[in-house]
């Protein structure tokens, strides 16, 4: 593991509005607590914006099981992440790209539009495409 990763003691999530999308920066170990504010957050600032689109920038240094995972899509329902919804995730840290790439799958077998990127140009260039 790189010495950026173990830099990362804490937990951190900055949330952008940008211009027609909402930045997310979420560093850190991802836990179920952590990544359930994380969305409450985000859905948020998305009604307040009104806006679906969310471009999500990850450096994770502990990703969620895949049952911990799993255990997220009640909270997902809850907050009325669906279809409308269009999500570009990219996470720095290449260790867990398959994680990532899973929880895509997860989510999009769940009606909402989810993609994961290695690069923030692809990410970005895949939102503005999107309605």
């Amino acid at each position: 593991m790189s010495e950026e990763l173990h830099a990362l003691r804490a937990n951190e999530l900055i949330i952008y509005e940008k211009e027609d999308y909402i930045q997310v920066h979420a560093n850190g170990a991802k836990t179920p607590e952590f990544s359930a504010s994380m969305w409450q957050q985000v859905v948020e600032k998305c009604k307040a914006k009104k806006t679906f689109k969310i471009l999500g920038i990850a450096l994770t240094s502990d990703p969620l099981s895949k049952e911990e995972a799993n255990g997220l899509l009640p909270l997902f329902k809850e907050l009325g992440l669906d279809k409308n919804y269009k999500i570009a995730w990219v996470e720095l840290n290449p260790e867990f790209y398959e994680v990532i790439l899973y929880a895509e799958s997860l989510m999009s077998a769940n009606g909402v539009d989810a993609k994961f990127f290695y690069e923030v140009g692809h990410a970005k260039a895949w939102l503005d495409k999107t309605q």
